[in-house]
């Protein structure tokens, strides 16, 4: 097409450049013009395809709330030095016990008209003792405990004095004998107690409040003597004697020092007095007596620590919840 166009106007060209012919007229050619495409009609409403709807955009999933990182837990901070943090310690104890007292019961009795006079004695002896306890941490360095001691004490005693002649009015015969006896003391004493670690292994204690004792003590009940003819010498027999029981009220103090080779075991070593004054009733009427000692003791120690703190674990991540695409 372009090629034909280009020809023609070629053609016209050469044409208008010849002359004139008769009344001066050139032939007058029209070149031609170039057609542009007949464009289609655009279709109607009526004809236009039916356009297809769009689909349906899902919806977005909703997105699982984020969990808040972990705090960081706080650093445990040391107690402050000489600060008792046990819960509790326990303490038992073998050791040896020092005092009570030496006392005598005086009675007489009728024999052939007159009377007989007996004086019994109870010396003094001290001996082993035992026990234990446990002390409770209450605030701070303050504490309350409750322990119990034992001591058990064998002697002999004596019984001295003079019995009437059956034959002769105001002439006596000297008898004495020998009598074995027993003492025995249980006392729980309740303290209120200060303790101070001194370092990692060292626990000092120092306790004081009242004590309860229940004695039991052998007292001379009666004496009976053998004579025979001309009756100038007797002999007394052995004593009777009795268990005679009784409790009362004392006092105690004392300190202790442990030494815990683990956190939680060591050995200690403790002084404590714990007294009190007893009176019973005997052939004489009453005794009084001394019921305690200044005790020395060793033994074993356990400190029941305090529990750390449970460590509180991240939290779980929240379940994303499930949504549907409609």
């Amino acid at each position: 097409m372009k090629t034909m166009l280009a020809a023609a106007i070629t053609f016209a060209v050469l044409l208008n450049a010849v002359p004139a012919r008769g009344n001066g007229a050139r032939p007058h050619f029209q070149l031609p013009t170039a057609q542009a495409p007949a464009s289609k009609p655009a279709p109607t409403a009526a004809q236009a395809p039916a356009s297809k709807p769009a689909p349906a955009q899902p919806k977005p999933a909703a997105q699982a709330p984020t969990s808040k990182p972990a705090p960081k837990p706080a650093p445990s901070t040391p107690p402050p030095a000489g600060r008792w943090t046990d819960v509790a310690t326990i303490a038992a104890n073998g050791g040896y016990q020092a005092g009570g007292s030496a006392f005598s019961d005086s009675f007489t009795f009728d024999q052939y008209l007159e009377q007989a006079s007996m004086t019994a004695r109870y010396p003094k002896k001290d001996g082993a003792a035992y026990g234990g306890g446990v002390t409770f941490r209450i605030w701070r360095n303050l504490g309350a405990g409750v322990s119990v001691s034992v001591a058990n004490r064998s002697t002999t005693g004596d019984v001295n004095g003079t019995v009437p002649h059956p034959f002769h009015y105001g002439i006596n015969r000297a008898v004495a004998a020998d009598v074995p006896l027993a003492h025995d003391e249980t006392a729980g004493h309740l303290s209120a107690a200060y303790v101070v670690p001194a370092g990692r292994h060292l626990l000092l204690t120092l306790a004081a409040g009242p004590s309860y004792f229940s004695v039991k003590q052998s007292l001379v009940q009666s004496v009976s003597v053998d004579e025979s003819y001309p009756y100038d010498e007797a002999t007394l027999r052995t004593p009777v004697v009795v268990s005679t029981s009784t409790s009362v009220w004392g006092f105690h103090a004392g300190a202790d020092a442990a030494f815990y080779f683990t956190r939680s075991i060591g050995i200690g070593i403790g002084v404590r007095y714990a007294g009190a004054t007893v009176s019973m009733p005997s052939r004489g009427g009453a005794v009084s007596l001394k019921a305690g000692g200044t005790q020395a003791a060793a033994g074993l120690r356990i400190r029941i620590p305090k529990p750390a703190p449970k460590k509180k674990g991240p939290p779980k991540p929240a379940v994303p919840a499930k949504v549907g695409v409609k």
